[in-house]
C-alpha cells in the first residue's frame, strides 16, 4: 500500500496548479452533551488566513468539529490553488496520498480506505457530479476534516449550492463518520430525480411525433407533406432517443454509488469508539432512519430508469428503421 500511496503523491507533479485569492470553508461546531444546535460558519481566507484556519486545530474534550475546504480542479486544467497550500491542507487533514491517484482518474463511486495501523483516523473518498469529496474522520475526538474539489461540465448544474444547503440543513449529524456522504447523497438523488422527469418528457414528446408508443397507438399520424423535414425530424429524434440512453447510463452510475453510501450507512456503528455514546448512538439512529427511507426509494428508481430506456430503446429503433408506410410516404413525397 505504501508503493500505491508514494506513486499516487508523484502525480501532483503533473497537475498545473494556480494560485488563488480566495478559498471558501465551512466550519461546524456542536457540543457532545447537547448536540441540538450546532453552529455553521461560512468562511472566506486569503492563502495566509487558510493556513491559519487549518492549524488551529484545537480540540475541546466536549465538542464535535467539521472543517471543510472548497478548492477547484479540473482533471485537465488542473488546480485554481497553490501547490503548498494544496499539500499544506492534504497532510494536515491527513487524507490518505492514494486518494490523489483516485480523484486525478476520476475513480467513480464511494469508497472507504484502509486506515494506517500508526493513525485512528478513518478515510473516506466519493465522486459525484460535480465533485470530489475526500475526508478523514477521528472517532476518538470525533472531528472530520474534508476538501471538496468542485468542477463544473460545460452546460451543467452547479452542484456546490445544494450540498451546502444540505450540509447546513442536517448538521445536526455531524458527528457522524458518514455524514458527509449522506448530505452529498441526498443533493445526488435530488438530481437524479429531475432529470428523469426530463427525459420522460423528451421520450413522450418523441412517441407522439412518431405515435409508435402504447399511450399514442389509437391516434391517426398526420400526412406528410414535406419529406426534407420529416427525414430531419427523424435524425432528430435519433439523436434525442441517444442523448436519453447516455444521460440514463450516467445517471445508473449516480444511484450505483448513492446505493453503496445508504448501504454503508445501515451497517456503520459508531458505538464503542466515541468519547459519548449517548449523542452518537442519537446520530445514528437518525442516519439510519434517513437511509432506511432511501434504500427503496432508490431501488424503484433503479426500476423507473429502466423504463424510460426501454421505451428511448424504442424509439431509437424506430427512427433508424421506419416502417414501410413511413417510407413510401417519403418516397412519394
Amino acid at each position: 500500500m505504501n508503493e500505491l500511496r508514494a506513486e499516487a503523491e508523484q502525480l501532483l507533479g503533473d497537475l498545473p496548479f494556480e494560485s488563488c485569492d480566495q478559498y471558501e470553508a465551512i466550519q461546524i461546531t456542536s457540543s457532545q452533551k447537547d448536540n441540538a444546535n450546532p453552529t455553521f460558519e461560512d468562511k472566506t481566507f486569503n492563502e495566509a488566513g487558510l493556513r491559519a484556519f487549518i492549524d488551529d486545530s484545537l480540540l475541546h474534550p466536549d465538542t464535535i468539529t467539521l472543517k471543510l475546504v472548497r478548492m477547484h480542479y479540473h482533471p485537465r486544467g488542473g488546480f485554481k490553488s497553490s501547490l503548498s497550500i494544496f499539500q499544506h491542507v492534504w497532510h494536515s487533514f491527513g487524507l490518505d496520498p492514494y486518494m490523489i491517484y483516485m480523484f486525478h482518474h476520476n475513480v467513480p463511486g464511494f469508497h472507504q480506505l484502509s486506515a494506517s495501523p500508526s493513525s485512528p483516523l478513518q478515510q473516506f473518498y466519493v465522486n459525484y457530479k460535480g465533485h470530489w469529496l475526500l475526508w478523514t474522520y477521528d472517532p476518538l475526538n470525533v472531528s472530520t476534516n474534508a476538501i471538496l474539489l468542485s468542477h463544473r461540465s460545460p452546460g451543467g448544474r452547479a452542484s456546490y449550492p445544494g450540498f451546502h444547503a444540505r450540509l447546513k440543513r442536517y448538521r445536526t449529524l455531524v458527528g457522524h463518520s458518514l455524514f458527509l456522504a449522506l448530505a452529498t447523497t441526498l443533493n445526488q438523488i435530488v438530481y437524479v430525480d429531475s432529470f428523469l422527469r426530463e427525459q420522460s418528457n423528451r421520450v413522450n414528446e418523441m412517441e407522439k411525433h412518431t405515435g409508435f408508443s402504447h399511450f399514442h397507438i389509437h391516434k391517426p399520424r398526420p400526412q406528410m407533406e414535406d419529406a426534407g423535414a420529416e427525414l430531419a425530424r427523424l435524425s432528430d429524434l435519433s439523436r434525442s432517443a441517444g442523448s436519453v440512453l447516455v444521460g440514463l447510463a450516467d445517471m445508473i452510475e449516480h444511484l450505483h454509488c448513492s446505493s453503496t453510501v445508504v448501504e454503508a450507512i445501515l451497517n456503520s456503528s459508531l458505538i464503542g469508539d466515541a468519547q459519548r455514546v449517548d449523542i452518537m448512538t442519537g446520530s445514528e439512529r437518525d442516519m439510519k432512519s434517513i437511509a432506511s427511507v432511501l434504500g427503496p426509494q432508490l431501488k424503484e428508481t433503479f426500476r423507473h430508469v429502466e423504463y424510460i430506456r426501454e421505451r428511448a430503446k424504442n424509439h431509437l429503433t424506430v427512427v433508424w428503421f421506419p416502417p414501410i408506410h413511413w417510407i413510401n410516404q417519403l418516397n412519394s413525397s
